[in-house]
């Protein structure tokens, strides 16, 4: 193998592993970036040796057949339907062929003519700087592509930071590269090169992993902040569980109260008929069943007692609801504290979404539930405005994650949560097995 060989086979490296990273950003990649480049990278360069070396078959054959190892690539190793991976491999081709001809432009400049004698097999030192150049512009290509895409599929503002920092190195990295080869370049030999691709490698090879862990670091502390979020949440969730069970017991307390009162009632009724002390004594049950109101929405007390406080809450008042609960009683099963979860998160989030409507008074909810082929299925329906994403939809510290932890409600016990959107309207529905 000669030295040019050697550098080719250093450069091909190089160029991979920027179409791997090109990959890991436009897919969900299955495997890890070294497994995936040494399996792409191994099977290419046997292909580019035999393009060397047989050169009975044309050289398209040879480019077909890298094609179609890029496309195999993409979609063993990553989650890309054959539409997707067709589209990522002619994106990685086009940048590819983009790059060749500044290069060559650059190689011209610097003073030697390498376009009418270009193709792959030609061994001349300065084809070798001119694949040195391709890489440069490759990574500024590939930057681009990524932040073009990561710009319309996440809101993440540190990306384009990141990608900047690549960016800059490789533009300074660049122009000390013009600068060496237009001081050597009447002397430069493939040494030379080698020493080149080497240390372009290595910086490249940094960059990626500086990139990488950059990444990985901001997204544990998202994880890590989404975690303490979720705890507060479900330590508010626990607090109105516990709410919701004392008020059922005052209400317990009350009817019992009452109910001895009555019964004092008329037994001293039967002795004297004193309407003064008569009506005191029915004024006096007004105000206590004026105190608490309760409605038995189903069978479920805990059902009951969640939704009579949201219910009495004042934001709620002027927001029309309509509950119409059954099959509540096949829920014996998950216990008090997820359905007090469940029930106050997905109430929460449809009220939020009507207060942020344009017309909070004539917004409305409505919550409906039935057993349907062994599922007891929740559905809650709430006004919502075109734009709105209750998903997403910020809430106060504490909050926000309700849609999660019922999420994780439902994956407990062996069920789902769905969301639709239709016109101004949400619907968001539970599954939950009931057997």
């Amino acid at each position: 193998m000669t030295l040019y060989e050697v550098n080719y086979a250093l450069n091909l490296i190089v160029q991979l592993m920027l179409g791997v990273f090109l990959f890991n950003n436009l897919c969900k990649s299955k495997h890890g970036f070294v497994v995936t480049l040494g399996c792409y990278y191994l099977p290419f360069l046997i292909i580019q040796i035999l393009s060397l070396h047989y050169t009975k078959l044309p050289q398209s054959v040879y480019s077909a057949s890298k094609m179609l190892l890029t496309f195999i690539i993409l979609m063993t190793f990553y989650e890309a339907s054959i539409k997707r991976a067709l589209s990522i491999l002619g994106l990685f081709t086009v940048l590819q062929l983009i790059c060749e001809f500044p290069s060559i432009g650059i190689v011209k400049l610097l003073g030697y003519n390498i376009f009418s004698n270009y193709s792959s097999v030609n061994g001349s030192v300065y084809i070798t700087v001119g694949r040195i150049y391709i890489i440069n512009l490759f990574l500024v290509m590939i930057l681009a592509a990524v932040y073009i895409y990561s710009r319309k599929h996440d809101n993440d503002t540190h990306r384009l930071t990141d990608l900047l920092m690549i960016f800059v190195f490789d533009v300074l990295h660049m122009l000390f590269l013009i600068f060496y080869y237009k001081v050597n370049f009447k002397s430069v030999t493939e040494i030379d090169n080698l020493v080149q691709i080497l240390f372009q490698g290595i910086l490249i090879m940094l960059l990626l992993v500086q990139y990488h862990n950059t990444r990985r670091t901001r997204s544990l502390i998202k994880t890590e902040q989404e975690l303490r979020l979720m705890k507060e949440e479900k330590e508010y969730n626990y607090k109105y569980y516990l709410l919701a069970e004392s008020k059922l017991d005052d209400v317990s307390g009350l009817v019992g109260e009452l109910s001895e009162q009555i019964n004092s009632f008329r037994e001293r009724i039967k002795i004297s008929n004193d309407p003064i002390e008569t009506d005191s004594f029915m004024d006096n049950i007004d105000r206590k069943l004026n105190s608490i109101k309760i409605v038995n929405f189903c069978e479920n007390k805990t059902i009951n007692a969640v939704l009579t406080l949201k219910l009495n809450e004042d934001r709620v008042k002027p927001i029309r609801t309509q509950i119409v609960l059954k099959g509540c009683d096949a829920l014996s099963e998950i216990s008090d504290y997820d359905l007090c979860s469940l029930v106050s998160n997905l109430f929460d989030n449809a009220v939020n979404s009507c207060l942020r409507t344009a017309a909070p008074d004539k917004a409305f909810i409505e919550i409906k539930s039935d057993i349907k082929n062994e599922f007891f299925v929740m559905r809650v329906s709430n006004s919502c405005e075109d734009d709105e994403s209750q998903l997403t939809a910020p809430k106060g510290e504490g909050h926000g994650y309700g849609l999660k932890i019922t999420k994780d409600i439902c994956k407990r016990n062996n069920g789902e949560l769905r969301l639709d959107r239709k016109n101004n309207v949400m619907h968001t529905t539970v599954f939950l097995r009931t057997v």
